[in-house]
């Protein structure tokens, strides 16, 4: 069966339905997103992440990763991205397939499908629903730059209350030792509360802290991530101390919609995943990188300790391209196919 026709195909199919078909027409698996999450371990998943960061940064071919392509559909409509990358120690190339439509009612915003092919032969060897993985790699990337930049990380103090929000959460608890007490907070006081009220069952040995603001929840707090998808600053300055403090800045980079205030940015050490992402997105919000993060895991570069430091984190296909082999070694080796 052609390829696009699979892919129209199990669109309007369900999980089950899906696999009959692939199964019938000898076509590659789909893995839909309760299938991904089943083997997708996080301590595994940051593991890796933080080795593909190190991979990438050596620049010694072992990842190929072009800069992602996109454009915008007419205007209020949507966006359509694709990224790619080769990971030479995870023997895999993925492709990424997304698209954000943020007025969408009965779908979710930002839908996208991997797909996976074997560097030996370029053969097709599954397609995998994109969001779980998306969502997972970018909390593992925070905490494997946590990892080399945070002194402590016992305090954690979350901005936002949607996906990645949950996902730092559990990427935290379940990957990073030490962790004591969870404060959130997100413009949307309802689904935050949902949100704490959720994890609090999810997590009960640790203390969950509904915040009444923003600034109450960083202050204090070891490691900031900031998840909001905020058109103007929500972390400023004039609230955290000299150092001490690392802050993962995930949302919002694009001109006019950064999270963390300019002055804040301009006297941190800031760190990236990749710098060519960084120059290609960031627009005028221009600062200097100290490092990438991939560089601290090698040991080619420091960290600097008398700064704040912030984590401008942008994602990269290699990302998926690991998160994605995992699934695709647990699903191999599971017997479910």
């Amino acid at each position: 069966m052609h390829i696009i026709t699979y892919l129209i195909k199990t669109l309007v199919l369900s999980s089950e339905q899906r696999s009959d078909v692939a199964e019938m027409a000898g076509a590659p698996p789909f893995l839909d997103d309760s299938a991904v999450e089943a083997l997708l371990p996080w301590r595994p998943l940051v593991d890796a992440v933080e080795r593909s960061l190190a991979d990438y940064s050596r620049r010694d071919g072992s990842v190929q990763q072009p800069v992602r392509s996109s454009f915008f559909l007419p205007p209020g409509s949507g966006w359509f991205g694709s990224m790619s990358a080769f990971s030479k120690s995870a023997d895999i190339i993925a492709t990424k397939l997304v698209t954000s439509f943020p007025e969408n009612v009965n779908l979710p915003k930002i839908q996208s499908t991997i797909l996976v092919h074997s560097p030996a032969d370029g053969s097709l060897l599954a397609l995998m629903s994109g969001e779980c993985i998306t969502a997972r790699r970018t909390a593992a990337a925070s905490v494997a730059a946590t990892r080399h930049l945070a002194a402590r990380s016992s305090v954690l103090a979350i901005l936002g209350s949607g996906v990645q929000a949950r996902s730092h959460a559990e990427a935290f608890l379940e990957a990073s030792d030490g962790v004591k007490e969870v404060r959130l907070w997100g413009r949307n006081r309802a689904a935050t509360g949902e949100l704490v009220e959720s994890l609090s069952q999810q997590y009960p040995a640790v203390r969950f802290v509904h915040s009444e603001s923003a600034q109450l929840c960083v202050a204090g707090a070891d490691v900031i991530n900031t998840t909001t998808a905020s058109p103007e600053p929500i972390l400023f300055d004039s609230w955290l101390p000299d150092k001490g403090v690392h802050i993962n800045a995930v949302g919002g980079k694009v001109p006019h919609k950064t999270e963390l205030e300019p002055a804040l940015l301009q006297r941190a050490a800031v760190y990236t995943d990749s710098r060519e992402g960084a120059a290609s997105e960031v627009g005028p919000v221009r600062v200097p990188v100290h490092a990438e993060v991939g560089e601290l895991v090698s040991g080619s570069a420091a960290a600097d300790k008398d700064k704040i430091s912030v984590f401008l984190s942008f994602g990269m296909a290699v990302e998926d391209a690991v998160a994605a082999r995992l699934v695709w070694s647990g699903y191999q080796s599971s017997g479910d196919h």
